[in-house]
Order: structure tokens, then sequence, then C-alpha cells
């Protein structure tokens, strides 16, 4: 997604980090471990989850003594990070612009088709406007390289439908030369379900 406000971005050596406002949206590579981002982010607290492919989503205070399982996470305590760890999934954060709230999910495919995205959405729109709203989607496997079978092809596609307001779902998908496989556009299904909520891409 775009933003609305001026970006400042920073190459440093373990990745890239997007200053928006008073938020700092860091993207590591793959030399990055959590010793460097707390490091680097010394002055904040990082909380972190243990992924399970789910849809699940705790207040980032929950984890404090302990790694909890889920894939989405989320405070109001403006001196934590929130951290995600994705390699062909969509890191997707959120933030308030009128607020300190924020949150992190790891979307995958299995994420998507249980709609973890719209489950933060939810929740954030009980606690702030929508005008406020801020989202940014990171680095993950684009269209042209997102392989699936026929189950999951109509797994995602139903949840595509239901998030689609009439648009057509046939062009999130192409054929693949194994007629057993297809091509699915992923970030298209979740940008989708942000303009379900009057959510616009350049939010």
């Amino acid at each position: 997604m775009s933003f609305v406000e001026k970006v400042v971005t920073r190459e440093l050596s373990l990745g890239r980090e997007h200053l928006v406002g008073k938020i700092a949206i860091f993207y590591g590579n793959q030399h990055s471990t959590f010793v460097d981002l707390e490091a680097l982010y010394s002055s904040y607290a990082l909380s972190r989850i243990k992924q399970v492919h789910g849809s699940k989503i705790i207040q980032a205070e929950l984890s404090n003594q302990q790694i909890l399982e889920a894939d989405g996470h989320w405070t109001t305590d403006s001196t934590k990070a929130l951290a995600i760890v994705t390699a062909d999934c969509l890191p997707v954060f959120f933030w308030s612009t009128t607020s300190d709230l924020m949150g992190a999910t790891h979307a995958g495919w299995r994420g998507v088709e249980q709609e973890i995205v719209p489950k933060m959405i939810e929740l954030f729109i009980t606690k702030c406007s929508v005008q406020s709203f801020r989202a940014s989607i990171g680095p993950h496997i684009l269209f042209s390289d997102f392989e699936v079978g026929p189950g999951v092809k109509d797994a995602l596609l139903k949840i595509a439908e239901k998030y689609s307001q009439g648009k057509s779902t046939d062009v999130l998908i192409r054929p693949h030369k194994d007629s057993q496989k297809y091509y699915i556009n992923l970030t298209e299904i979740v940008l989708r379900q942000f303009e379900f909520f009057n959510i616009n891409r350049n939010q």
C-alpha cells in the first residue's frame, strides 16, 4: 500500500527502514536476527509471537513473559516494537495516526483464507477512526511466483469473492504450465479485504 504521509527511507546493513510520521517500519534482510533488532531499536521492548499460519491475534502485553502462539499482535504501548517473521508470506503492519495503537500480522495463504487481516482491521476500527487508519504490506511472494494446487486456489477464490464487492475474481488467477497448478494474486486479495472496510489503497 502507498502512504498519505511523507516516507523517509533508510538503507541499513540489516534491511530497510521506513519512517512514516511517528512510526518506524523495518523490513529485515536474511542476515538480520532478533538480537540485531534489539540492538538496533534498543529503546523499545521487542514483542514476539510463535507464528503457526493461523488467524489468532493477541494483545502484545500477553507475550511479556513467554512467546505465545498467534499470527498477529497489537498494542497501544509506544515503548513496544512488534516483530513478525516472514519468507514468502505477507507481513502487514497497522497503526493509527491519532493514537499509539499499532498491530502486525503474518499473512500466509492460510492466514488470508482464515481472514487474519480483516480480523485485525475489525479490531482497529473499534479503537480508531477509518480516517486515521494506516497500513503497510511488506515484501512477499509475487503473483508471478505463487503457485498453488486446485484446493488452495478454490479456498482463496472463495474468500476473495466475499470481499470483492462485485469485482471479478478471474483476474486473481493465471494458468500454470502444469494443469494441476495455478498462480494466484495473494496481494490483491488482501487489498480487497482492506477496501471492503472502506480503507483505500493510499492508506
